[in-house]
């Protein structure tokens, strides 16, 4: 059995978490809210960011996220106002951003006076800000000598709304705004908005207007377009008369308008649909996708599949230059040119729930998208997406074999084939086990299987694939996908049988135990490495109620050690550890406890239990937050990364170079896109950790492994920062340049001082390259002056420099 060495531990383990570099973001940008022109370009609002796209080219130039400063990527609203040269993002958990000359200001939020977070819509007038949010309206003044917007007031149901649902928003010429609500068409004079008897409610009660629920309005001159529920109403302004609809006499196939829009000849655009907000879909079956009514009454159709248009899913149009621009759920952006639709949606991941990723043996990327539950989720239910050399590529049920696009786990097997564990919707697709073979595009279906709701798969050291659903696993021979054992139902007597449906979520397959980890019901053992009986005679009891009791195990890993193999176990009850003799776990307040005696433990004088505290007090599990590790993920420096359901992820290294060492690290102070963590995978030739989370998908560099290191070549070899302050926080870096590391084997980097006196040796970095923090051999500090660097591979190759610290 392979060990880890804890010398090499020691001596690579100092570097901190501040060595993680090169991040990134993977996000979904084809679901599109919103959009805005600012010169030639065209801003999207997308669940996965802000996109521009250049209107000259015709090409997508940047996908705006975390790590370029917004708080939160999945965009609701935007507006631009010329006068200020601001950009409004109104996002939906982080309120809204502000953007102007291509940097972030202050943003509005509920520390600034915002009743809630979740924007719906956003629009300015002058130095008035509107904002509509799932709680009220808001109003905030810009005002240009205040670095941000000053609250004026919040607008409710007591204030003049009808309904704090608000769908769309707009402001006439003469200063009339207007609301779409759930309960009609809220108008009141800006001048006149704190005075409750001076709104007005438009609704099916009072007045012509064909449905309650308003979904979308538009503004031309002196016309006004409201989309409704049943139907359309073009009105005239500013008397609100001459009322023209449009509703199941006159419309084809459904009345259930969204959206509408007035172009610059006061045509008339729409779509159908109702948009769903809690599962993020256009429910709209129907193919008939953009109807334009010309001024003279005529009609123009296009259908879905007919003239370039891909979907019937529209969310909203705009006018470019004299053409109209749709803009889609799923499918990006369409131009109109020459009666034929232009498409143009840049490729992306999929879906932004993440259910697990994977890398198989030739570095490709696959991730699941997926949820536990039987109806499709527009953002996590789209299939398998796969990125290989900067492209994504995608695999659904609709357009491949696999079973569904409920994806909740990925395997990939010993000779590379790719395992999907398919979760039954309700419609559409049939659930079960799907095999690919990406290389010979070949698709297997495993038959034979006892369910079709599979949950998760693990890989064993032989050639079996464990597939597990409810209370049992299916044990499959990947040569010929044979079923050659089925477990039946696994010893509920270990946990509780209290008659509630216990799918196993996730395995863990050893040369010595089976473990298996339920959604309700913990954690249960087969202590040999014979296939699991029902009622075999290996059972293994867990001896403390927290991992039975209806504990959710999320993850199982093994990490191995010099004297043992510790078994990780991330669940809903908190971290556990066992060691092959004794069960440890994990906290916020007590840093660890030994189950012995028949009940939890720890030794009050032994730094191993307690967190270190005094004036530099040690960093804590979570960040001390009450949360739960949610994935685990074991990397080649034996360092542990657990994912936490709501506080991002922790980063432990037991065997730090003075104490064990918990890093933190959250979207408050690192560019993750989410705090709520799903799955690891890494990728061992660039040192890229991915995380997957319920907003996308990150990555970024931890390091690559001495046995991953293929370089063979010293190149020009680069030194920076020079000069160096090592008093100001500096790591000076020694690196192989246009290379991701240095020559592999022994290779050496000496410093010297001005007089040729010898500082230190230094040992290759987690990324293969070398970095200094001004101690010399014996730990003290190096003076002011000029030093010379020499670095020697085991084959002869030499690089010599020099470069300036400064204290």
């Amino acid at each position: 059995m392979k060990k880890f060495s804890l010398f090499l531990m020691i001596i690579i383990c100092w570097i901190n978490v501040h060595s993680l570099k090169n991040w990134k973001t993977y996000t979904n940008t084809t679901h599109i809210f919103d959009t805005q022109i600012i010169d030639n370009k065209l801003y999207s609002a997308t669940w996965g960011g802000m996109l521009t796209f250049n209107l000259d080219d015709h090409v997508f130039e940047k996908n705006y996220t975390i790590i370029d400063g917004l708080t939160g990527t999945d965009i609701r609203a935007l507006h631009y106002d010329n006068n200020s040269d601001v950009l409004l993002i109104g996002t939906s958990k982080n309120g809204v951003n502000r953007f102007s000359d291509n940097e972030f200001l202050l943003p509005i939020t509920t520390t600034t006076g915002l009743l809630s977070d979740k924007i719906k819509k956003v629009i300015q007038k002058d130095s008035l800000i509107f904002i509509a949010t799932d709680q009220d309206l808001s109003v905030f003044l810009d005002n240009q000598d205040f670095p941000f917007p000053l609250l004026i007031d919040n607008y409710s149901t007591q204030d003049g709304l009808s309904s704090e649902q608000i769908n769309s928003i707009q402001i006439s010429s003469d200063d009339i705004l207007f609301l779409g609500t759930d309960n009609g068409l809220d108008l009141v004079h800006l001048d006149s908005m704190n005075t409750v008897s001076s709104w007005y409610n438009l609704n099916v009660d009072n007045s012509m207007i064909p449905g309650n629920e308003v979904s979308s309005i538009s503004l031309r001159d002196d016309k006004i377009a409201l989309g409704t529920d049943e139907g359309i109403a073009l009105i005239d302004l500013p008397e609100m008369n001459n009322w023209t609809i449009y509703n199941e006499t006159d419309l084809p196939d459904t009345n259930r308008v969204f959206p509408v829009f007035l172009d610059s000849e006061r045509n008339l655009w729409f779509s159908f649909g109702n948009w769903n907000d809690e599962k993020l879909t256009i429910d709209n079956s129907s193919d008939l996708a953009i109807i334009k009514i010309s001024e003279d009454g005529s009609q123009t159709i296009w259908m879905k599949d007919e003239n370039g248009l891909t979907t019937s899913l529209i969310t909203g149009f705009t006018e470019i230059d004299g053409s109209i621009c749709a803009f889609s759920w799923g499918e990006g952006i369409f131009i109109l040119e020459n009666n034929n639709w232009q498409n143009y949606k840049q490729n992306s991941i999929s879906a932004n729930i993440i259910t697990d990723i994977e890398i198989d043996q030739n570095n490709k990327l696959w991730v699941a998208n997926g949820y536990y539950g039987l109806w499709e989720l527009s953002k996590g239910t789209q299939g398998i997406s796969c990125f290989n050399d900067g492209i994504w590529e995608f695999y659904t049920s609709q357009e491949s074999p696999l079973k569904t696009n409920n994806v909740l786990d990925i395997e990939i097997d010993q000779y590379n084939k790719k395992w999907f564990a398919c979760w039954q919707l309700n419609e559409p697709g049939n659930g079960g086990v799907s095999v690919f073979d990406d290389v010979a595009d070949n698709w297997q279906t495993v038959t034979g299987l006892s369910s079709s709701y599979f949950t998760s798969m693990s890989a064993d050291y032989q050639h079996y694939m464990w597939l597990n659903s409810h209370n049992k696993a299916d044990i499959v021979n990947v040569v010929d996908l044979t079923l050659v054992h089925h477990t039946g139902t696994i010893n509920l007597d270990i946990v509780d049988n209290d008659g509630v449906d216990k799918y196993l979520w996730s395995s863990l397959i050893t040369t010595e135990c089976s473990y298996f980890g339920f959604i309700e019901s913990g954690i249960c053992i087969w202590n040999n490495s014979s296939f699991p009986e029902t009622y075999g005679n290996y059972w293994q009891n867990i001896p403390f109620s927290d991992l039975h009791n209806s504990a959710k195990v999320f993850d199982i890993k093994k990490r191995e050690t010099t004297y043992t193999d510790e078994i990780w176990i991330a669940s809903s009850n908190g971290l556990f550890m066992f060691d092959g003799d004794y069960w440890y776990q994990y906290g916020t307040v007590i840093k660890k406890k030994i189950y012995y005696n028949n009940s939890w433990t720890y030794n009050e004088n032994d730094p191993e239990y307690l967190y270190i505290g005094g004036e530099n007090p040690q960093e804590k599990l979570y960040g001390a937050a009450s949360t739960y590790p949610t994935a685990l993920f074991v990397d080649p420096f034996n360092r542990i990364w657990i994912g936490t359901q709501d506080n991002g992820i922790t980063l432990y290294q037991p065997e730090a170079y003075y104490e064990d060492e918990f890093t933190n690290i959250t979207k408050e102070k690192y560019p993750l896109l989410s705090n709520t963590i799903t799955s690891f995978a890494y990728e061992p030739d660039t040192g890229t950790l991915y995380v997957g989370t319920d907003e996308g998908l990150n990555s970024f560099e931890i390091g690559i492994a001495p046995s991953s290191n293929k370089e063979t070549k010293l190149r020009n070899v680069v030194v920076y920062p020079n000069p160096f302050h090592p008093a100001q926080g500096d790591i000076l870096r020694i690196e192989n340049l246009s290379t991701q590391t240095m020559p592999k084997g022994d290779t050496s980097c000496s410093i010297y001082d001005l007089n040729g006196d010898f500082v230190i040796e230094l040992q290759k970095d987690y990324f293969q390259q070398f970095q200094w923090d001004g101690l010399n051999s014996s730990g003290y500090k190096c003076g002011s002056g000029i030093y010379f660097y020499v670095v020697h591979t085991d084959d002869g190759q030499i690089a010599r420099g020099k470069f300036a610290l400064i204290r």
